[in-house]
Protein backbone atom coordinates (compact mmCIF):
# COMPACT_ATOMS: atom_id res chain seq x y z
CA UNK A 1 0.00 0.00 0.00
CA UNK A 2 1.37 3.36 -0.88
CA UNK A 3 2.21 5.80 1.74
CA UNK A 4 0.74 9.28 2.12
CA UNK A 5 3.03 11.52 0.30
CA UNK A 6 4.27 14.58 2.01
CA UNK A 7 3.54 18.08 1.51
CA UNK A 8 6.97 18.78 0.68
CA UNK A 9 6.63 16.05 -2.59
CA UNK A 10 3.44 17.06 -3.78
CA UNK A 11 4.75 20.63 -3.87
CA UNK A 12 8.16 19.50 -5.78
CA UNK A 13 5.52 17.42 -8.20
CA UNK A 14 3.45 20.86 -8.56
CA UNK A 15 6.11 22.89 -9.30
CA UNK A 16 7.32 20.70 -12.31
CA UNK A 17 3.85 19.77 -13.49
CA UNK A 18 3.30 23.66 -13.37
CA UNK A 19 6.48 24.04 -15.28
CA UNK A 20 5.39 21.60 -17.89
CA UNK A 21 1.52 22.84 -18.05
CA UNK A 22 3.01 26.55 -18.90
CA UNK A 23 5.62 25.12 -21.58
CA UNK A 24 2.53 23.70 -23.48
CA UNK A 25 0.09 25.87 -25.67
CA UNK A 26 -2.91 25.92 -24.27
CA UNK A 27 -5.37 23.38 -24.64
CA UNK A 28 -2.55 20.64 -25.79
CA UNK A 29 -1.80 17.73 -24.48
CA UNK A 30 0.47 17.08 -22.01
CA UNK A 31 0.48 12.91 -22.06
CA UNK A 32 -1.39 10.56 -20.64
CA UNK A 33 -1.81 10.12 -16.55
CA UNK A 34 0.92 7.59 -17.04
CA UNK A 35 3.22 9.45 -19.09
CA UNK A 36 2.76 12.70 -16.84
CA UNK A 37 3.69 10.23 -13.48
CA UNK A 38 7.00 8.79 -15.71
CA UNK A 39 8.00 12.49 -16.51
CA UNK A 40 7.52 13.43 -13.13
CA UNK A 41 9.25 10.45 -11.58
CA UNK A 42 6.52 9.97 -8.74
CA UNK A 43 3.96 8.09 -7.37
CA UNK A 44 0.70 7.84 -8.77
CA UNK A 45 -1.31 9.39 -5.40
CA UNK A 46 0.88 11.91 -5.62
CA UNK A 47 0.97 13.06 -9.15
CA UNK A 48 -2.64 13.52 -8.78
CA UNK A 49 -3.11 15.44 -5.75
CA UNK A 50 -0.26 17.90 -7.57
CA UNK A 51 -2.49 17.61 -10.70
CA UNK A 52 -5.26 18.85 -8.17
CA UNK A 53 -3.21 22.03 -6.87
CA UNK A 54 -2.97 23.16 -10.67
CA UNK A 55 -6.22 22.84 -11.48
CA UNK A 56 -7.64 25.13 -8.77
CA UNK A 57 -4.72 27.41 -10.61
CA UNK A 58 -6.31 27.30 -13.22
CA UNK A 59 -2.96 25.95 -15.35
CA UNK A 60 -4.07 22.60 -15.87
CA UNK A 61 -7.28 20.04 -17.06
CA UNK A 62 -7.50 16.68 -16.07
CA UNK A 63 -9.61 14.30 -18.85
CA UNK A 64 -10.90 10.68 -18.03
CA UNK A 65 -11.69 8.58 -19.92
CA UNK A 66 -10.18 7.12 -23.56
CA UNK A 67 -9.31 10.20 -24.89
CA UNK A 68 -8.32 11.88 -21.23
CA UNK A 69 -5.16 12.78 -20.29
CA UNK A 70 -3.59 15.79 -18.55
CA UNK A 71 -3.90 18.64 -20.98
CA UNK A 72 -1.95 22.51 -20.69
CA UNK A 73 -4.73 25.19 -19.39
CA UNK A 74 -4.41 29.15 -18.69
CA UNK A 75 -6.93 30.44 -16.04
CA UNK A 76 -9.00 33.27 -17.40
CA UNK A 77 -8.73 37.44 -16.29
CA UNK A 78 -12.89 36.90 -15.74
CA UNK A 79 -11.72 33.53 -13.49
CA UNK A 80 -8.90 35.26 -11.77
CA UNK A 81 -11.37 38.30 -10.80
CA UNK A 82 -14.03 36.48 -9.43
CA UNK A 83 -11.97 34.56 -7.31
CA UNK A 84 -9.71 37.06 -6.17
CA UNK A 85 -13.11 39.62 -5.92
CA UNK A 86 -14.58 36.90 -3.70
CA UNK A 87 -11.68 36.72 -0.83
CA UNK A 88 -11.43 40.31 -0.63
CA UNK A 89 -15.45 40.06 0.25
CA UNK A 90 -14.34 37.27 2.91
CA UNK A 91 -11.72 39.72 4.34
CA UNK A 92 -14.23 42.67 4.35
CA UNK A 93 -11.76 44.75 2.83
CA UNK A 94 -12.93 48.22 2.47
CA UNK A 95 -12.83 50.40 -0.96
CA UNK A 96 -11.02 53.06 0.40
CA UNK A 97 -8.17 51.09 0.42
CA UNK A 98 -8.85 49.66 -2.92
CA UNK A 99 -9.60 52.97 -4.50
CA UNK A 100 -6.36 53.98 -3.22
CA UNK A 101 -4.38 51.35 -4.86
CA UNK A 102 -6.08 52.01 -8.13
CA UNK A 103 -5.10 55.45 -8.05
CA UNK A 104 -1.80 55.10 -7.67
CA UNK A 105 -1.49 52.32 -10.14
CA UNK A 106 -3.22 54.63 -12.51
CA UNK A 107 -0.72 58.09 -12.28
CA UNK A 108 2.35 55.10 -11.65
CA UNK A 109 0.92 53.89 -15.67
CA UNK A 110 0.98 57.51 -16.56
CA UNK A 111 4.42 58.40 -15.07
CA UNK A 112 5.47 55.72 -17.42
CA UNK A 113 3.74 56.20 -20.47
CA UNK A 114 4.45 59.93 -20.28
CA UNK A 115 8.21 58.54 -20.77
CA UNK A 116 7.59 55.87 -23.19
CA UNK A 117 9.69 55.38 -26.58
CA UNK A 118 7.95 58.34 -28.58
CA UNK A 119 6.87 57.06 -31.92
CA UNK A 120 4.69 54.23 -29.74
CA UNK A 121 3.61 56.99 -27.59
CA UNK A 122 2.22 59.27 -30.25
CA UNK A 123 0.72 56.64 -32.16
CA UNK A 124 -1.36 55.82 -28.90
CA UNK A 125 -2.00 59.18 -28.57
CA UNK A 126 -3.22 59.78 -32.10
CA UNK A 127 -5.42 57.01 -32.03
CA UNK A 128 -7.01 58.09 -28.64
CA UNK A 129 -7.21 61.59 -28.92
CA UNK A 130 -9.58 61.96 -31.76
CA UNK A 131 -11.76 59.35 -29.78
CA UNK A 132 -12.06 61.81 -26.78
CA UNK A 133 -12.11 64.92 -28.62
CA UNK A 134 -15.28 64.24 -30.28
CA UNK A 135 -17.00 62.86 -27.17
CA UNK A 136 -20.60 64.33 -26.93
CA UNK A 137 -21.30 66.11 -23.89
CA UNK A 138 -24.74 64.22 -23.79
CA UNK A 139 -22.02 60.83 -23.42
CA UNK A 140 -23.82 58.25 -21.06
CA UNK A 141 -21.89 56.50 -18.43
CA UNK A 142 -21.84 53.45 -20.59
CA UNK A 143 -20.33 55.20 -23.04
CA UNK A 144 -18.07 57.26 -21.29
CA UNK A 145 -16.82 53.65 -19.49
CA UNK A 146 -15.96 52.31 -22.21
CA UNK A 147 -13.76 54.67 -23.54
CA UNK A 148 -11.97 55.23 -20.10
CA UNK A 149 -11.59 50.98 -20.84
CA UNK A 150 -10.06 51.58 -23.98
CA UNK A 151 -7.42 54.35 -22.85
CA UNK A 152 -6.22 51.85 -20.04
CA UNK A 153 -5.83 48.86 -22.29
CA UNK A 154 -3.98 50.95 -24.68
CA UNK A 155 -1.49 52.63 -21.70
CA UNK A 156 -1.41 48.88 -20.05
CA UNK A 157 -0.27 48.18 -23.71
CA UNK A 158 2.41 51.03 -24.34
CA UNK A 159 3.98 50.17 -21.10
CA UNK A 160 3.94 46.32 -21.04
CA UNK A 161 2.10 46.61 -17.87
CA UNK A 162 0.01 43.56 -17.55
CA UNK A 163 0.77 42.83 -13.95
CA UNK A 164 -0.75 46.66 -13.24
CA UNK A 165 -3.45 45.89 -15.75
CA UNK A 166 -4.83 42.49 -13.73
CA UNK A 167 -4.39 44.58 -10.25
CA UNK A 168 -6.31 47.00 -11.55
CA UNK A 169 -8.94 44.86 -12.91
CA UNK A 170 -9.53 43.32 -9.45
CA UNK A 171 -9.67 46.57 -7.30
CA UNK A 172 -12.34 47.72 -10.48
CA UNK A 173 -14.39 44.68 -10.45
CA UNK A 174 -14.34 44.81 -6.51
CA UNK A 175 -15.23 48.53 -6.44
CA UNK A 176 -18.19 47.61 -8.94
CA UNK A 177 -19.49 44.86 -6.22
CA UNK A 178 -19.26 47.29 -3.16
CA UNK A 179 -20.07 50.64 -4.69
CA UNK A 180 -23.99 51.03 -5.61
CA UNK A 181 -22.65 54.69 -6.62
CA UNK A 182 -21.01 54.00 -10.20
CA UNK A 183 -24.41 53.24 -12.07
CA UNK A 184 -26.27 56.15 -10.09
CA UNK A 185 -28.03 58.41 -12.48
CA UNK A 186 -26.96 61.96 -11.46
CA UNK A 187 -29.16 64.76 -11.90
CA UNK A 188 -28.51 65.62 -16.09
CA UNK A 189 -26.60 68.78 -15.49
CA UNK A 190 -24.40 67.45 -12.97
CA UNK A 191 -23.41 64.41 -15.32
CA UNK A 192 -22.77 66.99 -18.20
CA UNK A 193 -20.28 68.63 -16.06
CA UNK A 194 -18.94 65.07 -15.17
CA UNK A 195 -18.28 64.21 -18.45
CA UNK A 196 -16.92 67.69 -19.07
CA UNK A 197 -14.27 67.58 -16.94
CA UNK A 198 -13.28 63.84 -17.00
CA UNK A 199 -13.14 64.46 -21.28
CA UNK A 200 -11.03 67.68 -20.92
CA UNK A 201 -8.68 65.28 -17.85
CA UNK A 202 -8.06 62.35 -20.48
CA UNK A 203 -7.10 65.09 -23.34
CA UNK A 204 -4.87 66.66 -20.63
CA UNK A 205 -3.37 63.00 -19.82
CA UNK A 206 -2.59 62.46 -23.90
CA UNK A 207 -1.05 65.26 -24.12
CA UNK A 208 1.51 64.97 -21.42
CA UNK A 209 1.85 61.46 -22.52
CA UNK A 210 2.57 63.09 -26.10
CA UNK A 211 4.91 65.91 -24.82
CA UNK A 212 6.80 62.82 -22.40
CA UNK A 213 5.65 65.58 -19.77
CA UNK A 214 5.95 63.51 -16.77
CA UNK A 215 4.27 66.72 -14.50
CA UNK A 216 1.36 66.83 -16.59
CA UNK A 217 0.40 63.50 -17.00
CA UNK A 218 0.55 62.88 -13.35
CA UNK A 219 -1.24 65.97 -12.55
CA UNK A 220 -4.10 64.58 -14.94
CA UNK A 221 -4.37 61.21 -13.97
CA UNK A 222 -5.06 62.67 -10.59
CA UNK A 223 -7.45 65.29 -11.35
CA UNK A 224 -9.12 62.66 -13.64
CA UNK A 225 -9.14 59.57 -10.35
CA UNK A 226 -10.43 62.34 -8.22
CA UNK A 227 -13.45 62.64 -10.22
CA UNK A 228 -13.86 58.84 -10.84
CA UNK A 229 -13.69 58.69 -6.89
CA UNK A 230 -16.32 61.37 -6.25
CA UNK A 231 -18.44 59.65 -9.03
CA UNK A 232 -18.59 55.80 -7.87
CA UNK A 233 -19.52 57.64 -4.27
CA UNK A 234 -22.39 59.15 -5.67
CA UNK A 235 -21.80 62.01 -4.65
CA UNK A 236 -20.35 64.03 -7.56
CA UNK A 237 -19.76 67.58 -7.28
CA UNK A 238 -18.31 70.51 -9.82
CA UNK A 239 -15.08 70.65 -7.48
CA UNK A 240 -12.28 68.29 -8.30
CA UNK A 241 -10.55 66.59 -5.25
CA UNK A 242 -7.09 67.17 -6.54
CA UNK A 243 -5.15 68.74 -3.41
CA UNK A 244 -5.85 65.84 -1.69
CA UNK A 245 -5.38 62.51 -4.10
CA UNK A 246 -1.74 64.88 -4.46
CA UNK A 247 -1.41 64.74 -0.50
CA UNK A 248 -2.13 60.58 -0.99
CA UNK A 249 -0.10 60.05 -4.21
CA UNK A 250 3.08 63.03 -3.57
CA UNK A 251 5.15 63.35 -6.90
CA UNK A 252 8.93 61.58 -6.82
Amino acid sequence: MSSKPSSSQIDIAAARLRSLAMATPDGELLGSEDDVIGSLGVSRITARQAARLLEREGVLTVKRGKHGGYFAARPSGDMIETVVCSYMNTLGLSTKHTGMVATSLWIEALREAAGAERAAALAMVDELSPLFEDLDPEATLEEVSKLEQRMRAAVFKLIDGAYIDLIFRINAAFARQRLTGWTEQLDADLHRRFVRKWKAAKLMELEGIADGNVLQAVTAAMHERSLWVGRGGGKWKDEPAVERVIAENSLR
